[in-house]
């Protein structure tokens, strides 16, 4: 053996796992899946089969699911469908409140809305059953978060006439403040939309970043445009910025051209914890807090109440941080914790059933009687 070979014979074996992770590269990842998972680089940005549907859907210019595009807060409740009034409160069966009830508006997301139960089942229209002297109002919306609740809320204000408002929030959809791009939140969804956010500007004052979206054909562009779609949410939604090259169109970073490179930037970006982080908590409270003073600048009473998740131990550890408690964010909702946990009281897709929604109304309707603390 020359001295050449026995310089070039340890590099043999790297040559063979370069041959080898480029083959696997080229041919075993080439369609971006394996094994049914989306690899790295997600070009374009979908997940699953559900959501490759929704873009054909959307490019027809159809929404489905009880929502519509909205320009603003991404989506809200289609009216077409009969299920909301002229608010876009969701409709239960009429109950008839004598005309001096004061008027409770519910704002949040599907733990408020009553996802998976009938409209008269939701804890809103159960607690606008137990008191015939309050007119309540359940004006939440599916996968919204505590951010796009409260600027709802800012274009109802002025129409609401409301002696009351509740923000409804469950601590587990927290991180929703800062995702413009519900997918690269929740991999699984079954829908795509943009969204708008909130940041903290120097003065630790809420500013509004735009929802990127602002025509439903621009939904289907910024799927169908890597590009476009990365210019638009990288430094803006937090999950595409955390792990960048999991995002950028593909071959424009060194991991895409390695299959081990790529499998591995999939792990990290999926492990990545979803959980409320600084800046999540940061928002909530800001958010909170403001939504706090302009609700109490209409003469209105202000309220978060907590709602449940199954993942409830977590979550209200995070709730009871010392840093939420001195937002004033209200804390006599705790009541509805002993529904974590208990059977029977969750459906499948994890939101309340009719027996679970009975209970947080009952947990809940005696904040009505309290004072403005």
């Amino acid at each position: 053996v020359t001295r050449r070979a026995r310089y070039l014979l340890p590099l043999v074996p790297v040559a063979l796992l370069a041959v080898a992770d480029v083959s696997v590269n080229v041919f075993a990842l080439r369609d971006g899946v394996l094994l049914g998972r989306v690899i790295a680089p997600f070009d374009p940005p979908l997940f699953n089969d559900a959501q490759r549907e929704a873009l054909e859907r959307i490019r027809r210019g159809d929404v489905r699911g009880g929502v519509r595009f909205d320009a603003e807060l991404g989506w809200e409740p289609d009216p077409a469908t009969g299920a909301y009034g002229p608010l876009g409160e969701r409709l239960a069966p009429v109950d008839d409140d004598p005309p001096s009830a004061k008027r409770l508006a519910v704002f949040g997301g599907s733990f408020t809305h009553g996802d998976e139960v009938e409209a008269d089942e939701a804890w809103p229209a159960v607690i606008d059953r137990l008191r015939d002297d309050w007119d309540v109002l359940n004006l939440g919306v599916g996968a919204y978060g505590p951010d796009q609740a409260f600027l709802r809320w800012r274009r109802l204000r002025d129409r609401l006439d409301a002696d009351e408002v509740w923000l409804g929030f469950m601590p587990a959809a927290a991180p929703r403040v800062v995702t413009v791009y519900r997918p690269a939140l929740r991999h699984h969804d079954g829908s795509i939309s943009f969204k708008p956010r909130f940041v903290l500007g120097g003065d630790a004052a809420l500013e509004l970043v735009a929802n990127p979206a602002r025509t439903l054909a621009d939904v289907a562009r910024l799927v169908d445009d890597q590009r476009a779609f990365f210019a638009a949410t990288v430094g803006v939604d937090a999950w595409v910025t955390r792990w960048p090259a999991a995002y950028r169109p593909t071959g424009t970073h060194p991991a895409h051209w390695s299959a081990a490179a790529r499998l591995a930037l999939t792990k990290l970006e999926a492990a990545e914890p979803r959980a409320a982080d600084d800046e999540v908590r940061a928002l909530v409270r800001a958010i909170c807090e403001t939504m706090r003073r302009e609700v109490e600048a209409t003469g209105a009473r202000f309220r978060v109440v907590l709602l449940p998740h199954r993942s409830l131990p977590h979550e209200a550890a995070w709730w009871s941080a010392p840093e939420m408690k001195s937002a004033r964010i209200e804390t006599d909702a705790l009541a509805g914790l002993v529904l974590a946990g208990s059977r029977g009281l969750y459906r499948p897709g994890g939101h309340f059933s009719p027996s679970g929604n009975e209970g947080m109304a009952v947990a809940l309707e005696p904040l009505l009687d309290g004072d403005d603390g």
